[in-house]
């Protein structure tokens, strides 16, 4: 059956007013559109005024997609698109979803990803474990999403639906993640999210071990400045270190987490 679905947005932010105009414009095709704000001290609120009436306010937790999951019934369309606010659906993209909707959809489809190009900076990243050949997934049928309490993969596709990815089409076809502006910025947040990571391996049943942890920084320098391709990017020797360093004290944390949890049972 040929149909037209008509599509939900979700934005959640904080202090992000600078960005947040050119998120809002990049997804006017959305019938609906709902902004979650977590207490904003900026002009976040009279920028999605803009653009929205259907305006929410929520406590900070360890990641947005939890933040989502509080209010993932409040859109009424059975497809939702979840974008950050300091992300923008090219036009391009914006075409191939609509294209994608105007179409019959597949019954056993209940996410699609697109490709995914980070900014350090200002600057678009070719390389490292952010900049190299990435994808997001954006839109969801809200009847095929699970929410888990995991920090960086709280939404997952149940297990009866399938991802459909949209090919990379010369990079214009793409969801613009205009991520970081300072190592400053970078280090703050990822610090926020250590905070939290152990316990969100425990959730995962992620498996850890001294071995683990002493090829941590090797390894996942390795990864993101050859494997990734940092070494062809501007920031990709900083960057790589930088995730090398937030591997293995995550690692390391994790490893504590589990042997206090094997000593106490």
């Amino acid at each position: 059956m040929v149909f037209k679905e008509k599509l939900s947005a979700i934005i959640v932010g904080y202090n992000e007013a600078s960005k947040l105009d050119a998120c809002f414009r990049s997804i006017l095709f959305c019938e609906q559109i709902i902004y979650i704000d977590l207490f904003s001290n900026d002009n976040s609120v009279d920028v999605a005024k803009k653009y929205t009436s259907e305006i929410f306010y929520s406590e900070r937790t360890p990641s947005g997609e939890l933040t989502q999951k509080k209010f993932i019934n409040k859109p009424k369309n059975e497809w939702i698109l979840i974008i950050d606010p300091d992300e923008v659906i090219d036009i391009d993209l914006k075409n191939q979803i609509l294209s994608f909707f105007n179409n019959e959809i597949n019954d056993e489809i209940g996410a699609i990803a697109v490709p995914w190009l980070f900014y350090y900076r200002g600057k678009r990243l070719n390389g490292t474990i952010w900049g190299y050949k990435n994808f997001k997934t954006i839109l969801f049928k809200k009847s095929a999403v699970a929410f888990t309490n995991q920090v960086h993969s709280a939404r997952k596709i149940k297990s009866n639906y399938k991802i459909h990815y949209f090919k990379n089409l010369s990079n214009k076809n793409v969801l613009h993640h205009y991520w970081m502006d300072s190592k400053d910025q970078w280090f703050e947040k990822h610090k926020r999210y250590l905070n939290y990571e152990a316990e969100s391996r425990i959730l995962g049943q992620r498996k850890t071990s001294l071995f683990k942890l002493i090829l941590a920084p090797f390894y996942y320098f390795f990864q993101s400045f050859i494997l990734k391709r940092g070494f062809i990017t501007r920031y990709g020797l900083f960057l790589s270190f930088y995730w090398a360093w937030y591997q293995t004290k995550a690692t390391f944390l994790h490893l504590k987490l589990k042997m206090y949890s094997e000593k106490k049972d």
